[in-house]
């Protein structure tokens, strides 16, 4: 199962929820119990005793495109039975507290799991803008673009700046980034991942595309003279760090 670390605080609020016994024998606790061990379960995916049976046959597990989201069900159940733990300890049969000294302890509740959840300093990344290296595709036609380094597999991510800078000109682009890789994409992916290679440039070419994108800060001074000497690339611009070539 792949889900994200709900938190000791939440954890601790729920299994006061499940052992206390009396909030055990609510229904609402029973189903969210059952909903959480249902969602661990079916998260696990293929090794799932059954599972293929019940992915062939039941439209709604077909439909699903990723197995490691039924995780989010035992999340959603720690948190249901977080609440039901809170709701427990404000009970005076339970703390054996006054009033003020309840209010203390759902104060520190806030606080604990607050601390725990935390994340900073939060990073942000500046945007200046798209480079207006890019307006020179936009007023072309026949234009397809292919940008250096290309990205694909576990890095297909790193495609995001590319795809924000298409904005610019809105012409087509070989380079994309999604949760959905199809097998076309990474095996692209795999050959450009060579560029300056022949091989990448007969992709290029059975690709039509008319323009390549070079960012220079992500290259060595070899692999830059390299690109440079193909005769096959024209230089068109260097501008803020991007080397815009046309592909005869």
């Amino acid at each position: 199962m792949k889900t994200k670390y709900r938190g000791l605080v939440p954890l601790m609020l729920a299994a006061v929820a499940v052992f206390s016994g009396r909030r055990l024998k609510e229904p609402r606790v029973r189903m969210v119990v059952a909903i959480g061990i249902l969602g661990a379960a079916m998260s696990l995916g293929t090794s799932l005793p059954g599972y293929r049976l019940l992915h062939e046959f039941l439209p709604l597990l077909s439909g699903l495109r990723n197995v490691a989201r039924w995780g989010w069900l035992p999340l959603a159940a720690v948190a249901v039975l977080a609440g039901f733990g809170v709701a427990e300890l404000e009970k005076p049969t339970f703390a054996k507290a006054t009033v003020g000294r309840g209010r203390g302890v759902m104060i520190a509740i806030a606080l604990l799991v607050t601390i725990e959840a935390i994340r900073t300093p939060v990073g942000f990344t500046r945007f200046n803008g798209i480079p207006q290296v890019y307006d020179r595709l936009a007023s072309q036609s026949d234009v397809v673009v292919a940008e250096f380094p290309f990205y694909s597999g576990a890095s297909v991510s790193l495609n995001g700046p590319y795809v924000l800078a298409n904005t610019r000109y809105f012409k087509p682009l070989l380079n994309g980034y999604s949760s959905f890789h199809p097998d076309t994409f990474e095996t692209r992916g795999r050959i450009l991942g060579t560029f300056p290679s022949e091989a990448a440039l007969a992709e290029l070419r059975g690709s039509h595309v008319s323009h390549v994108t070079v960012h220079t800060g992500r290259y060595d001074a070899d692999t830059l003279k390299a690109i440079d000497s193909i005769a096959a690339l024209d230089l068109v611009a260097d501008q803020d760090g991007i080397r815009l070539y046309r592909l005869k």
